[in-house]
């Protein structure tokens, strides 16, 4: 027979399992999220998710403190769906490493993402800014985007007023064009000749729009 005290370390020990068994929830930031999904459908928390690795089959789980890392600080789509186990995405990074250890300057637009992103953490000296006029030039629109959020969160007065000129362009070229979004192709259609064309004036405005959203926020403005 149980002695009333196993029972209750019993039940101590079963309501511990479960706990750890159920699925974590962490709340969603509504204000972090919105600059970077147009604030469609923004979800009031984050529930760890399992999948199946696309790799090798394997089932793991996608966090919920995973899901808002990857979302809130790195703005990623809250649309995103994990693929990879931890083990295959270390594989395949490691087999990325060694191609370009193999090929030097066969990631030029990987290197220069990364070189970006790495100056936001750092003061505008004028190394840097050259750095972000070269890429704002650059034929690659995602590497001149990276170069908009990169003066976004300098904050600069100077680059402050670099944003609202890529907005008020965007302004501009909006009472001369009418827009047609398809996902995240930005499309200008003449009032004239109704011909199309890729946009980059209003990719732009939308960026710099969204890089001093972020900037406003930071500073608690």
């Amino acid at each position: 027979m149980k002695t009333p005290g196993k029972v209750r370390i019993r039940s101590i020990q079963d309501a511990l399992k479960a706990a750890r068994a159920a699925p974590a929830m962490l709340p969603a930031d509504a204000k972090l999220l919105g600059p970077h999904n147009n604030g469609r459908g923004l979800p009031g928390y984050y529930i760890d998710r399992r999948f199946s690795c696309h790799d090798c089959g394997r089932s793991e789980v996608w966090t919920a403190e995973q899901q808002k890392w990857w979302t809130e600080i790195c703005h990623r789509s809250i649309d995103s769906e994990a693929v990879l186990c931890r083990r295959c995405r270390q594989t395949r990074r490691e087999a990325f490493r060694q191609r370009s250890a193999d090929h030097p300057g066969s990631n030029l637009l990987g290197e220069q993402r990364d070189q970006l992103r790495a100056l936001c953490e750092k003061s505008p000296t004028p190394e840097a800014l050259a750095t972000v006029e070269v890429a704002l030039q650059s034929k690659w629109w995602g590497l001149r985007v990276i170069a908009i959020q990169t003066l976004g969160r300098w904050g600069g007065p100077d680059q402050i007023r670099q944003l609202e000129a890529f907005v008020n362009a965007g302004q501009l070229c909006a009472q001369e064009c009418r827009w047609e979004c398809r996902g995240k192709d930005a499309l200008k259609v003449s009032r004239a000749s109704g011909s199309r064309a890729a946009c980059w004036t209003h990719v732009a405005a939308d960026a710099a729009i969204k890089a001093l959203q972020l900037q406003a926020l930071s500073t608690g403005l």
